[in-house]
């Protein structure tokens, strides 16, 4: 049964769907991951910073929510700078060796 369709519009199976799917995940490069990786570290503390603003307004009922709130916003804050920083040294390493930084809309899927 083929169920999804690629670009141009051939049909493909579930099988065909996988192997594609695997070989553009294979393809992406670490300053792709990188910047993925950077931009769901911002959903996260956007969700945390969130949770500690309810706490505030229910400080009696929910203070034990906020030292744990602030606590995971401090993890993820410190793995976020670590993640930028790895960034930062991707990209001057594709700009050096590569001459240019590789795109992140190269990639098909």
């Amino acid at each position: 049964m083929k169920i999804w369709t690629d670009k141009q519009g051939n049909k493909l199976t579930l099988k065909e769907f996988g192997a594609r799917f695997k070989a553009g995940v294979n393809s992406i490069n670490p300053y792709q991951l990188t910047t993925h990786q950077l931009r769901g570290m911002k959903i996260i503390m956007f969700g945390l910073l969130c949770g500690i603003v309810i706490c505030f307004l229910n400080l009696k009922v929910l203070w034990w929510l906020l030292i744990i709130l602030v606590g995971g916003l401090y993890v993820n804050g410190s793995q976020y700078i670590g993640l930028w920083q790895k960034k930062q040294g991707l990209k001057k390493f594709y700009d050096v060796y590569q001459g240019e930084l590789i795109d992140e809309k190269e990639v098909k899927i």
